[in-house]
C-alpha cells in the first residue's frame, strides 16, 4: 500500500460494501452526487444547498401563498377621523392599480408553488421547474414590492391615513417570494457549477414535508376565513388568531364567545396541532438523520487525511495495526465530540437569533421596552402564553404570524433533538461516574475453573460472563480504552510523534506471540466477545456478497472439509448471537480492536492492503489499513449492525457452499449409478441367467 493516502477521493456509493451501506447512518447516494471531496471545506456547503435549500423553499412557498391570500382580500389602508371627541377608523378601498398588481402577484405565486409541487412529485423536469419557479417568484415579489413602495410613499406621511395589517402582510409576503427565488437560484448555480446533478437531493420523507406544509397552509387559510365570520373580525386578524391557537401559545387577546366559535376552535385546533406535529417530527428526523452524520463524516475524513499526511511525513510513527486502530478510534471520538458540541452551539445560536431579532421587531412595532419584548418572545418560543403582553398593532400581529410559524415548530424540533443528545450524555456520565467510584482499577474478575483449563471472566463494561483461556487481550483492551481517553489530540499537533506506550506495545507483542502459538494447537481462544478462529483447512470463499456468482465452479468437498465448514458455521452463529445480545442491551455498542481484527482476519473487510496468507492460512493486515480510505472506521456506522451483516453474509456463503457441494455429490452419485447400470454386461449364452431373467419377466408381467 502507498502510505501517502492523501489523494483526492470521491465517495461512490455504488462501490460501497453492501454491509457497510446498511450500517451507514446516512444515505450513501446522497453523498455520492456531491462533486466534492468529503474532506474539503465546500463539501458541507454544497451538501446543505443540494439537500436543504429545496426543503426550505418547500416550506416557505406555501406559507407565502397563505399570506398572499390575506394581503389580497384585506384593505391596506384606513382613515382616522375624530367623531365626538374620539378617533374612529374605517377602511378604504385600495386604488385599482395596486389591487390589480396584487392579484396578478397572487396568481403567479400560486402557479409557481404548483410547479414546485409537480417537481417534488417528479412530474416536471428540474430545469423547467427551476426556470418557472425562479422567474415566477421573482416577478411576484417585484409586483408586490411596487405596491408596497407606492403605498408607503403615498400614505405614510399623512396623519389621517394609516397602513393596516393587510399592508404588513404584503411586506412579509414580498420578502418570502424573494427568499424562495434566491434559495432556488443558489441551488441552480450549484448545478451549473457541476457540483451535483439536475435534481433535488431529497428522500421520500423530505419530499413529503412539502405536502404537509401545503395542507397546513390550506388549513390556515380555511381557519382564517371561518373565524373571520364567527368572531366578526377581519381576515388578517382571524389568521393571527388561528396561528395563536394552532401553536398552542394562547395569548388571550382574542377569545371565542359564541357556542359555534368554541366548537369550531376545538375542531380546528386539534386537527391543526396533529398536522403541525407531523411537520415537526419530519423536520426532526431530517435534522437527526443527515445533518449530524454528514458533519461527523466530514470532520472525521478531514482529520484522517491530516493523520495520514503526518504518518507519511514521518511526523508520527505507527508500529502495529493496533497503533493505527487506536489513532483512528481517537479521531472518531474527537469528531463525535465536535459534532455534539457543534449541534449544541447551532441550537443555541438559532434560539438566540429568533429570540433577539423577534424582540427588536416587537419593540418597534408595539412600542414595548426591549426587556418586555425579550420576555414576550421567550415565553412564545416555549409556547407559554400568560396574556400580559400581546401584539395589538397591524405590524406586530403580521410579524407574529410569520415569526411564530417559523420559530415555534423549529424550536420544538431542536429541543427534542437536544433532549436526545443530553440523554445520551447523561447515560455516558452515569457510566463514567460508576466506573470511577466503584473499583476504578478493577477491570475484570477472573474466576478459575478447577475442572477445566479455562477461566470465566466477568467484564464490568458489559456485565457479560464468558469463557477464555487467554486473559491478556481482555485486560489490554481495558487498558487501551483508558489510554485512549487520557492521550492528547494527535491531529492538532499536540502528540509527541512517537509510538504509543512502550509497555502496552510489549504486552501486545507478547499477546500476539501467545496467540500465534495457540493457533497451531486445538485450543480455542475466546478473548473477546467476538473472536473468530482463523481459517486453516480450506480456501476462503471469496464471493461473500454474491454467493451464486461462481455457481458454475462448484467444488466437491471432502468429508473433512465439510466437517470444518460446519464447525466454522457453528462458530459464526455463536458470534452472531453474542453480538445480537450485546446490541439488545446497548443499541450503540462498539466493537473492540480484537473484534475488528478477527473480522479482518476472516477476510470479511475490503482489505485491499492485506499481505498474502502465511503457512497457517492467516491474513496479515497492513498497519496502515485502519487509517486508509478502505477502512470502515472512516464512516459514521452502526458497528454492531455492520459486524452482524458481515457474519450473516459469511454464513450464507458457507451454507450455499455446503448445499452446492452436497447437490453436486448427489448428482454425481445418480450419474454414476445410471452409467453403471447401462454399462453392465449381459451374457445371453448362460442358461441359468436366461431362465432366471425369463422368470423375472414373467413375474413382472403377472
Amino acid at each position: 500500500m502507498d502510505h501517502n493516502d492523501t489523494e483526492k477521493y470521491k465517495f461512490d456509493y455504488r462501490s460501497v460494501d453492501p454491509s457497510l451501506k446498511e450500517a451507514l447512518e446516512f444515505r450513501s447516494e446522497r453523498v455520492d452526487i456531491i462533486n466534492a471531496n468529503p474532506d474539503s471545506k465546500t463539501f458541507v456547503l454544497w451538501f446543505i444547498i443540494s439537500c436543504y435549500f429545496p426543503v426550505i423553499t418547500a416550506c416557505m412557498g406555501p406559507i407565502a401563498n397563505a399570506l398572499s391570500v390575506a394581503c389580497a382580500v384585506e384593505k391596506w389602508r384606513e382613515k382616522w377621523e375624530i367623531v365626538d371627541g374620539s378617533y374612529v377608523s374605517y377602511e378604504l378601498d385600495d386604488p385599482a392599480v395596486i389591487f390589480t398588481l396584487n392579484i396578478i402577484s397572487f396568481v403567479i405565486g400560486i402557479c409557481s408553488n404548483g410547479v414546485l409541487i409537480l417537481h417534488f412529485a417528479q412530474k416536471v423536469s428540474y430545469q423547467t421547474s427551476q426556470i418557472i419557479n425562479i422567474t415566477g417568484w421573482t416577478v411576484s415579489g417585484l409586483l408586490l414590492l411596487v405596491d408596497v413602495v407606492v403605498s408607503s410613499i403615498r400614505y405614510t406621511y399623512r396623519y389621517d391615513y394609516h397602513l393596516n395589517i393587510g399592508f404588513w402582510f404584503a411586506v412579509i409576503t414580498c420578502a418570502l417570494y424573494f427568499c424562495c427565488a434566491l434559495v432556488l437560484s443558489l441551488h441552480y448555480v450549484g448545478y451549473k457549477l457541476r457540483k451535483y446533478p439536475a435534481r433535488f437531493n431529497l428522500v421520500k420523507n423530505e419530499r413529503a414535508v412539502m405536502v404537509f406544509t401545503v395542507l397546513f397552509s390550506i388549513w390556515l387559510i380555511w381557519g382564517a376565513g371561518l373565524f373571520s365570520g364567527l368572531l366578526h373580525i377581519n381576515y388578517c386578524t382571524a389568521m393571527y388568531f388561528s396561528v395563536v391557537s394552532l401553536l398552542t401559545v394562547g395569548l388571550g387577546d382574542i377569545l371565542p364567545k359564541t357556542v359555534a366559535a368554541k366548537i369550531m376552535i376545538l375542531v380546528f385546533s386539534l386537527s391543526g396541532v396533529l398536522l403541525l406535529g407531523l411537520i415537526i417530527v419530519m423536520t426532526r428526523d431530517i435534522i437527526q438523520g443527515s445533518i449530524g452524520p454528514i458533519f461527523y463524516f466530514h470532520r472525521l475524513e478531514e482529520s484522517r487525511i491530516i493523520l495520514t499526511k503526518k504518518i507519511h511525513n514521518k511526523e508520527l510513527t505507527v508500529n502495529s495495526t493496533k497503533d493505527a486502530f487506536r489513532h483512528m478510534n481517537r479521531l472518531r471520538k474527537q469528531s463525535k465530540r465536535k459534532q455534539v458540541l457543534f449541534s449544541l452551539l447551532l441550537t443555541i445560536c438559532i434560539f438566540i437569533t429568533f429570540w433577539l431579532l423577534g424582540a427588536v421587531v416587537f419593540m418597534f412595532a408595539e412600542s414595548w421596552s426591549y426587556f418586555n419584548s425579550l420576555y414576550f418572545c421567550f415565553l412564545c418560543l416555549l409556547t407559554i402564553g400568560y396574556g400580559d403582553f400581546a401584539p395589538s398593532t397591524g405590524a406586530g400581529r403580521a410579524f407574529f404570524v410569520i415569526w411564530a410559524i417559523l420559530a415555534v415548530p423549529l424550536m420544538s424540533a431542536i429541543i427534542s433533538t437536544v433532549g436526545d443528545t443530553l440523554f445520551t450524555l447523561a447515560q455516558k456520565l452515569d457510566f463514567t461516574l460508576g466506573k470511577r467510584i466503584f473499583h476504578q482499577d478493577l477491570k475484570a474478575l477472573v474466576i478459575s475453573n478447577t475442572y477445566s483449563n479455562s477461566k470465566s471472566i466477568l467484564r464490568f463494561k458489559t456485565g457479560e460472563l464468558f469463557t477464555a483461556t487467554n486473559l491478556s487481550d481482555v485486560l489490554l483492551e481495558e487498558i487501551d480504552d483508558d489510554n485512549d481517553n487520557s492521550n492528547e489530540d494527535i491531529v492538532d499537533g499536540s502528540g509527541s510523534g512517537n509510538s504509543l506506550n512502550s509497555n502496552v506495545s510489549k504486552a501486545e507483542n507478547n499477546s500476539l506471540t501467545n496467540q500465534g502459538s495457540q493457533q497451531n494447537s486445538n485450543t480455542t481462544s475466546d478473548s473477546c466477545a467476538l473472536s473468530i478462529k482463523p481459517k486453516t483447512h480450506f480456501i476462503p470463499y471469496h464471493n461473500i456478497e454474491n454467493p451464486n456468482l461462481n455457481s458454475d465452479r462448484v467444488v466437491i468437498l471432502t468429508q473433512e472439509e465439510t466437517h470444518d465448514r460446519l464447525l466454522k458455521l457453528q462458530e459464526l452463529l455463536r458470534h452472531f448471537s453474542d453480538i445480537h445480545n450485546n446490541r439488545v442491551n446497548d443499541h450503540n455498542c462498539r466493537l473492540s480492536y480484537n473484534d475488528w481484527k478477527a473480522i479482518a482476519e476472516e477476510n470479511l473487510l475490503d482489505t485491499q492492503d492485506c499481505l498474502p496468507q502465511d503457512t497457517s492460512g492467516q491474513l496479515h493486515i497492513d498497519p496502515m489499513f485502519w487509517v486508509s480510505s478502505n477502512t470502515p472506521l472512516r464512516f459514521p456506522i452502526d458497528e454492531s449492525r455492520f459486524a452482524m451483516s458481515k457474519l450473516f453474509r459469511k454464513m450464507v456463503s458457507l451454507t450455499n457452499e455446503l448445499i452446492d457441494s452436497e447437490n453436486c455429490k448427489i448428482e454425481n452419485d445418480k450419474s454414476c449409478n445410471s452409467s453403471s447400470i447401462e454399462s453392465s454386461p449381459i451374457s445371453t449364452n448362460d442358461d441359468t441367467f436366461n431362465s432366471t431373467h425369463e422368470n423375472n419377466i414373467e413375474m413382472v408381467l403377472i
